[in-house]
């Protein structure tokens, strides 16, 4: 649904600048997440979407990077319990990454 979300991420080329079937949401590239940086460079939940896209694109060391940058992202105001998820998820990711 639009009103919950407002776009999509996919390493996919062919996707890209289309939409989600029946949704019309649309599919966008790595830059957008690297735009949205802008707003928040410390964002635990950009860096978190940021390292399964890289993941995806067989970037693992700029994955690791940014899994980094989850965990040493400081954890305050009204989105801390959903940093505190996304810390776990990236630690957990991290030591699975090869």
């Amino acid at each position: 649904r639009p009103d919950l979300l407002s776009y999509v991420v996919d390493a996919s080329p062919h996707k890209q600048g289309r939409y989600l079937p029946g949704s019309r949401i649309p599919i966008v590239a790595e830059q957008h997440l690297r735009a949205s940086l802008r707003y928040d460079a410390q964002s635990p939940l950009t860096h978190y979407f940021l390292a399964e896209l890289l993941i995806d694109l067989k970037r693992p060391a700029d994955a690791r990077a940014e899994l980094q940058r989850v965990l040493d992202a400081p954890l305050e105001g009204p989105w801390a319990p959903e940093g505190r998820i996304y810390k776990q998820l990236a630690a957990a990711r991290l030591a699975t990454l090869r």
